[in-house]
């Protein structure tokens, strides 16, 4: 969902037992609305995500073709301890293939990536995000979408503290952005900006 939109909507035929009809494997059919293949610019503020009581992820997402370079400048302030989070990038949910920028619950941040089923954990730093130091971060895509870099705002200068280049072969086509905080965490995406780089 973004903006209390669901951009995702699944559509499911039923039989008359209540069980998917379709294949005999039950599998859901998932339509989408059509997208624009152009990246283009998007923000959002004070999207406040309470999993506290939930033992799934709250996922808000936008329907989004990042291109080849972008940039999202983003803060998440979690309101509570140990918190975790993702801001999911490069999604592609039919290829099942995304990155994600992941503020661990040790004080750790890194990127990760689905493939498929797998998962991967790619680089990871130390740097706190918890109530007292929000994650203000800036998320810098290129190189055809395969590197990608955080830089700190919340220090002087915006040092970039992490990079990573995917050398996995070539990427799917982008579909989405998602914005995640994980079961038993609240928090507020203070504000998210997105842009293509030029």
């Amino acid at each position: 969902m973004a903006f209390g939109v669901d951009l995702l909507s699944k559509s499911v035929a039923f039989a008359e037992n209540g069980r998917p009809s379709g294949p005999p494997d039950d599998t859901e059919v998932v339509t989408y609305p059509p997208m624009s293949y152009t990246p283009y610019s998007y923000s959002l503020t004070g999207l406040a995500q309470d999993a506290t009581a939930l033992t799934e992820d709250m996922v808000n997402s936008v329907q989004l073709n990042t291109g080849s370079a972008y940039r999202v400048k983003l803060s998440w302030t979690p309101l509570t301890t140990a918190p975790t989070g993702t801001l999911t990038f490069r999604s592609n949910w039919i290829d099942k293939f995304w990155f994600a920028l992941v503020f661990y619950s040790n004080g750790q941040v890194g990127f990760t990536n689905e493939n498929n089923g797998s998962f991967i954990d790619l680089a990871r730093t130390y740097r706190l995000v918890d109530p007292a130091h929000p994650a203000l971060f800036t998320l810098v895509v290129s190189n055809g979408g395969a590197t990608f870099s955080l830089q700190d705002n919340a220090v002087a200068g915006s040092p970039t503290i992490l990079s990573y280049t995917y050398a996995g072969g070539t990427l799917p086509p982008c579909l989405a952005v998602a914005h995640n905080t994980h079961a038993g965490t609240s928090a507020v995406w203070d504000y998210v900006i997105g842009s293509p780089v030029a």
